[in-house]
């Protein structure tokens, strides 16, 4: 599923739209017409139906916090996992993964 604007003479909607298939092409089936797209972006309405939406998606909540400068993160985190490195006469060493420092947003 995808929303998508559907330009109809001087005016947009916007649309939900997923794809399904019928044999070897796909169709667009239009799940849901949410109204003109400048009318949803002036009064708000398009912004609260996407932060009710994004109740339901951990990215989506990550990228809001991010954007609102709430997203908390610890001070430091290791970044991979160990590595086994193999070297000449038959030496071998591990490399343990790198702690990065992060700011904290908070």
């Amino acid at each position: 599923m995808f929303f998508r604007i559907k330009p109809s003479g001087e005016r947009r909607y916007l649309q939900i739209v997923e794809n399904t298939r019928d044999g070897a092409r796909t169709v667009q089936r239009v799940l849901a017409t949410l109204g003109r797209v400048e009318e949803l972006q002036a009064d708000g309405r398009l912004d609260t139906l996407l932060r009710s939406g994004a109740r339901f998606s951990e990215t989506a909540l990550l990228i809001s916090s991010l954007q609102a400068g709430t997203l908390e993160s610890s001070a430091a985190q290791p970044q991979g996992l160990p590595v086994r490195y193999f070297g000449t006469g038959g030496r071998s060493f591990i490399r343990e993964p790198k702690t990065i420092e992060r700011e904290s947003r908070a």
